[in-house]
């Protein structure tokens, strides 16, 4: 995952390297940066341990209100990459191209 966040700070630097203090300043702020897509907690695990070569595990789904939480959350929250597209003019790869990276 280190790595993943190297090449995109690399890439940030690289669109401000004339000022990158300016850069900072106007487009500061929390980004959502682990790739362009989204899945569900379920899918999210399934694909690890596909890609781990796990096949004997068997993963279920489960709805929200199978889980009790102190927080309201609500029913289709995936993490938006747009802000960071719309602030440095980047478009992130897939979650999964991402995620096998840091399983290696």
């Amino acid at each position: 995952w280190a790595r993943a966040l190297a090449e995109i700070t690399a890439n940030i630097i690289a669109v401000g390297i004339k000022d990158i203090r300016l850069l900072f300043k106007e487009r500061c702020g929390i980004y959502h940066c682990a790739g362009s897509g989204y899945c569900s907690r379920y899918e999210w695990a399934r694909f690890i341990l596909e890609y781990s070569g796990i096949r004997n595990v068997n993963v279920l789904p489960a709805k929200s209100n199978d889980f009790v939480v102190l927080a309201y959350r609500p029913y289709f929250s995936v993490l938006d990459i747009n802000k960071f597209k719309n602030s440095f003019g980047l478009v992130l790869p897939d979650w999964k191209i991402k995620l096998k990276l840091s399983l290696l």
